[in-house]
Order: structure tokens, then sequence, then C-alpha cells
């Protein structure tokens, strides 16, 4: 069960999600295509991701894509909020 989950977290990442080629940070990746950050939109989605949807609407992006984000977003969590506490503050 932990691989299947794994897989299918590693195939929503790789499906709306790229790294930023002119950064190496992890908080720099962003939405294909759409070319957002995750960490723009981790720091406008609300702790219980209840306005995905809105996020999703504000930015013009897939509602899925956010869900890759979030996924993306608990592997990386320490980079991405210490890159917010940095550039938000």
């Amino acid at each position: 069960m932990v691989i299947s989950r794994k897989l299918r977290d590693d195939e929503l990442i790789k499906r709306y999600l790229e790294p930023d080629p002119h950064a190496t940070s992890p908080a720099k990746w962003r939405v294909k295509e759409y070319g957002v950050p995750v960490w723009v939109l981790v720091a406008n989605v609300l702790p219980d991701w209840s306005n995905a949807a809105q996020v999703a609407s504000d930015y013009q992006i897939p509602v899925e894509s956010l869900n890759a984000v979030r996924v993306y977003y608990r592997r990386n969590k320490e980079i991405i909020d210490a890159w917010n506490l940095t550039n938000w503050a």
C-alpha cells in the first residue's frame, strides 16, 4: 500500500510540477505550463487546504495541480516554509 501511494504521489508531481531551470531550491519548483511557483501557492492556501479551489481559480491553474503541490509541499515542508518566512516577512 505504501509503495502504491508513493508511486501515485510521484506521478502527480511528475505530471504537474517542474523545477525552475534558473533556481536550485526545491521551494522554486513550479506548476508546469503555468509557471506559478509552489511557494506562492503554499503561501496562499489555508492550513487545511480548504480554499484550494479558490487559489487555483485565482492563479488560473488546474485544481488537480494543487494536489501535486500538496504532495510536494509535504515532502519539502521545511524548505518551502523557510523560503516563505524570509520572503513574506
